[in-house]
């Protein structure tokens, strides 16, 4: 028995150890990966370093390069001694059509017709004058101190009092002049001192299918006044049944 003061001195020696072959060459193997392991930690950090370099490098020259032909495209102001102003130039395009010529030499002959008629009180029993609904007409003549207005038969119906209203806003107290159920028009007068324009009467005879029309009116009452909408000729001398009177039977 013998004992050792230092722990290594117990520590087999690698000269008077023997190996087989495969242990010497994983052992050679072993220290050859260790030797590339070292290799590539004191390489790293110098690479990592080089490349940071180079692209400082090269991002300075891309700005010195480029930053000339920058300058003109940067937003600039006008200074003076009292205030900084920005010239703002805008274009505007006016589009004027067939169309917009017509709706502008025809609407103001274009007028709002507004039917009053008499009801009774359901609680009082007592008749009082009400506005039952409103359409369209169009002034076509005018004749002395009177300018006559086409419109439909459906919308003078029954009316006690008939009011036009004119393009410019100013109502009117219309006459009826004359109705036709079976065509639905009507014709009413009204003084002729406001009147300003006058449409006038194409000819039916030669309309052709495909054509264009332009409706103006006041759909759904006088707060849509001088609406316009186009569409075209579908057909011509068609005749549509008509039940008049409500009875269920064709009446025309």
């Amino acid at each position: 028995m013998s004992f050792y003061s230092d722990d290594e001195n117990h520590k087999p020696s690698d000269e008077n150890t023997t190996y087989s072959p495969l242990q010497e060459r994983l052992k050679r193997e072993e220290e050859e990966e260790q030797k590339r392991r070292n290799k590539k930690k004191g390489g790293s950090a110098a690479g990592y370093f080089f490349s940071g370099f180079a692209g400082v490098i090269v991002g300075a020259l891309l700005m010195w390069l480029l930053l000339p032909s920058m300058i003109d495209q940067l937003p600039t102001s006008s200074t003076s001694n009292n205030d900084s102003r920005t010239q703002i130039t805008q274009t505007a395009t006016e589009v004027t059509t067939d169309v917009t010529k017509a709706v502008e030499k025809v609407s103001e002959a274009v007028v709002g017709i507004t039917n009053i008629q008499e009801v009774a009180d359901f609680w009082t029993r007592q008749y009082k004058t009400t506005e039952a609904g409103s359409g369209s007409g169009v002034i076509y003549k005018i004749e002395g101190d009177k300018a006559y207005v086409v419109t439909n038969y459906h919308v003078v119906e029954k009316a006690k009092q008939l009011e036009v209203t004119l393009a410019d806003g100013t109502k009117e107290n219309a006459e009826l002049v004359g109705s036709d159920i079976w065509t639905d028009l009507a014709v009413v007068s009204i003084p002729s001192k406001n009147v300003k324009v006058v449409a006038e009467f194409g000819d039916s005879d030669v309309l052709k299918q495909g054509e264009t029309v332009i409706a103006i009116g006041n759909p759904l009452g006088l707060d849509f006044y001088g609406s316009v909408t186009t569409g075209v000729i579908s057909g011509k001398d068609r005749s549509v049944p008509v039940d008049l009177n409500g009875d269920g039977y064709v009446d025309w």
